[in-house]
């Protein structure tokens, strides 16, 4: 049997390594970001998951004097976290950094986290008034809140994964943009501009060309010189009346 403490506490628990787990998958992006930004996502998944495992594990010592504390860190740290990332969003936007002023994006991985850290801190204050003596049928209450709770874990991952490709496909295509205008830029370059080997083989065509003419020119000039020694030729009588009349 388990106490309604135990439960609400070990609930908060399981809603903690749920935020944990999704605040991990987005560490890099914003590390890359602003490094300030991705150390202080690492230090809160750290966190959460480390004082998620405590309070699944023991949920009963949260009575004690460690216990007390460790629920009075759980609220304070997922309560600022839950107030931050509503004021980023929707009040001043990002306090300070390369984006200060700037309103932050609503995702499904910060929806989802900030809906875990909000249930965890309700199950702590109710585990502060409920009972510590064990009371049957919270088994099947504990399992229905677990499930609960992996639903927006699961979705918060799965956005986060998406935002996380959705970059690269970004990067991929702005690579891909910048190659092709580089490609058509050098390809209509060079048809516009002949190569050195196209001008060779332009002079080699336009030389060819003059030689040509230059042989056509000399064999007409031959063939008029060959006409007229045959016309002389084929009139011997006309030099013979020449030659008569000079004589008289």
């Amino acid at each position: 049997m388990h106490s309604p403490r135990a439960t609400t506490t070990r609930i908060a628990g399981i809603a903690s390594l749920g935020a944990g787990v999704i605040h991990a998958f987005v560490v890099k992006d914003h590390y890359d970001t602003w490094w300030v930004s991705g150390v202080f996502f690492a230090g809160l998944t750290l966190f959460q998951l480390v004082w998620g495992a405590w309070a699944t594990v023991k949920p009963w010592s949260a009575g004690g004097r460690f216990g007390r504390a460790m629920v009075l860190c759980g609220v304070l740290v997922n309560g600022a976290s839950a107030v931050l990332w509503a004021v980023t969003r929707w009040v001043t936007g990002e306090p300070f950094g390369p984006n200060a002023g700037a309103a932050l994006p609503v995702g499904p991985a910060g929806i989802a986290s900030t809906a875990l850290e909000v249930a965890l801190v309700a199950a702590l204050l109710l585990s502060v008034v409920a009972s510590p003596r064990p009371v049957r049928g919270l088994a099947i209450g504990l399992a229905a809140a677990t499930v609960a709770l992996l639903v927006p874990t699961v979705w918060g991952v799965q956005g986060a994964l998406a935002h996380d490709h959705a970059d690269h496909a970004d990067d991929d295509h702005g690579v891909g943009h910048d190659d092709g205008h580089d490609d058509g830029h050098d390809d209509g370059h060079d048809d516009g501009e002949p190569s050195p080997a196209q001008d060779d083989v332009v002079g080699e065509t336009s030389s060819g060309s003059g030689d040509e003419a230059t042989t056509d020119g000399a064999r007409s000039g031959k063939g008029a010189g060959d006409a007229g020694v045959h016309g002389d030729d084929d009139n011997p009588e006309s030099d013979s009346h020449a030659d008569d009349g000079h004589g008289h």
